[in-house]
């Protein structure tokens, strides 16, 4: 089953239903939420229970990241 998106504004921006990123994201559905961020560039994920290395994990599907060491 796919993902269900509702869209935040007319013009750009949609919340994706239908996904827990706490735990493994398969490919059919990662492919689906890589779609969503091309089309809509904004994507909105509510209540997730993402701790730091969750959200490294799944935010290192989408290419190396980039961490800012400077002090501010």
């Amino acid at each position: 089953m796919g993902l269900r998106l509702r869209a935040l504004h007319r013009d750009f921006g949609v919340e994706i239903l239908g996904v827990g990123l706490s735990g493994p994201v398969d490919d059919a559905q990662f492919a689906e939420v890589e779609m969503a961020v091309e089309r809509h560039s904004v994507v909105l994920f509510r209540g997730q229970g993402l701790d730091d290395d969750a959200q490294l994990t799944f935010s290192r599907r989408f290419g190396a990241l980039e961490f800012d060491d400077s002090e501010h």
